[in-house]
């Protein structure tokens, strides 16, 4: 993992890489990330899908019953989501502030850092 100066994880590609070995192993993985701000936030992340009872708001039911590959983010004290792996698009920070509760310069770099994490988990498919 790539950390700053307080031992904080910061982006970059060996924190993507960092992160998608753990969730490869079949292990969920919680960072303490900065987006070198001074903004630090806890967050989780799980791949691949767990176990799931019962409709998950918010996802489709084709999702929720883990007919395709997903990437839960949670950050601790604002929100979780759970992100399609194998979507074509790159996720836009005002989706991801919507969807986990942060914004502005948090939001952008927040979307990068997931955005390499799915980028990565892509290219590490089998």
């Amino acid at each position: 993992m790539r950390t700053d100066t307080w031992g904080a994880v910061v982006n970059g590609p060996e924190t993507y890489a960092g992160i998608v070995l753990e969730l490869k192993e079949g292990r969920s993985i919680a960072i303490g990330w900065t987006d070198g701000r001074s903004t630090h936030m806890g967050i989780l992340f799980t791949a691949p899908t767990p176990m799931v009872c019962g409709m998950l708001q918010g996802l489709h039911p084709s999702l929720a019953q883990g007919r395709a590959a997903l990437l839960f983010v949670s950050v601790m004290r604002r929100g979780c989501f759970a992100f399609p792996v194998y979507a074509d698009e790159t996720l836009h920070h005002e989706y991801v502030a919507e969807k986990l509760n942060v914004g502005g310069a948090t939001a952008e770099a927040l979307a990068q850092l997931i955005n390499g994490v799915l980028d990565t988990l892509r290219v590490a498919a089998p």
